[in-house]
């Protein structure tokens, strides 16, 4: 989305489906923009009451995650919310009740799911030697980028181990010790505490993690911002295989928001052939988005395999349905 109006950003920017063309001092803007984590942890109410007094227009900058009640106590906190602004991916969890006040309060609101409708802020980047050709990786059947350690991967990637299945795609587990300062570093051990896996599932987990040497990379030894959430990205490792396997960010049970993010979404821009661990019917939810808000057909890129693992009720069943289907149609050399 872009924002013409004279802009002082607070807070980093890297995630933000915001683009500003015109930066300016906090003195001559007639916007102050917070990314959203800024606006709740870093900033206090006196501070944004001082710049609605000074009559800026106040942006808040949600684009990259869902509204969560903080954001919306926080606004219900402040005496007055007319100039101010809200950019958001919606959920069912969210305090309606609440935002319904804040509306009428005056809290300006634009809900959108921004990491599809501002798809095209992703750009494909590729490799080339100093003479300008392209290197292009070796073939292989899949890739599985999981980023961040949460039991969900954890399990997904001591299974593809189980099969013996690492082999033939282009993988990234990081682990615990291999992130960049400012990432939130799960415990890889966090799997002992999902309810949502069981017994059967925890042993296949603590078994390959100690056949497993971390990390595993596919083209980068570190994962950070610059890796996951930069808006250019790896080309190759997309063109390279035949198929993706995505690890969306709320593949659980425990939520059933439908947030598809760029795990998704370079998918679909490259047109290449995925299945995802995400939550029940997400499948079902991004076909459908697609089709009735880009009058897109994504089902050629969804439906080559069997579909069915999108309405199975656990997280782990999914998962397994997955791994099978990864195994049906690995490119083996002979």
């Amino acid at each position: 989305m872009i924002i013409d109006k004279t802009v002082f950003p607070i807070g980093p920017r890297n995630l933000s489906f915001l683009r500003y063309n015109n930066l300016t001092t906090v003195e001559d803007a007639e916007v102050i923009s917070f990314n959203f984590n800024t606006f709740i942890y870093e900033t206090s109410d006196k501070e944004i009451e001082e710049f609605i007094q000074l009559n800026k227009i106040i942006y808040i900058d949600n684009t990259y995650e869902v509204l969560e009640t903080p954001v919306l106590e926080k606004l219900n906190r402040l005496s007055k919310i007319d100039s101010i602004y809200c950019y958001y991916i919606p959920a069912k969890d969210t305090d309606l009740k609440l935002l319904s006040k804040l509306k009428k309060r005056g809290l300006k609101c634009f809900p959108k799911q921004y990491f599809i409708d501002y798809a095209k802020f992703y750009t494909p980047h590729y490799r080339k030697r100093r003479d300008g050709v392209r290197v292009p990786m070796p073939k292989k059947s899949y890739n599985c980028l999981t980023g961040k350690v949460n039991p969900t991967r954890t399990f997904l990637i001591a299974l593809l181990s189980k099969y013996k299945l690492l082999q033939y795609g282009y993988v990234s587990y990081f682990g615990e010790n291999h992130t960049e300062y400012n990432q939130s570093n799960n415990n890889i051990n966090d799997f002992n505490n999902a309810a949502y896996l069981s017994s059967r599932a925890k042993k296949i987990i603590r078994k390959e993690l100690k056949q497993i040497k971390l990390p595993i990379v596919a083209d980068a030894n570190l994962f950070g911002d610059t890796l996951s959430h930069t808006k250019d990205f790896n080309a190759e490792l997309y063109d390279a295989v035949d198929f993706v396997v995505v690890p969306e960010t709320y593949g659980c049970t425990n939520n059933d928001n439908f947030f598809p993010t760029e795990k998704t979404i370079k998918c679909i821009l490259m047109n290449k052939k995925f299945i995802v661990v995400g939550n029940q019917y997400f499948l079902k939810n991004l076909k459908k988005y697609y089709d009735t808000y880009h009058q897109y057909d994504i089902s050629h890129l969804t439906d080559w395999c069997d579909t069915s693992y999108d309405a199975l009720p656990t997280l782990e069943e999914r998962i397994i349905q997955v791994v099978n289907i990864v195994k049906d149609n690995i490119r083996i050399k002979k």
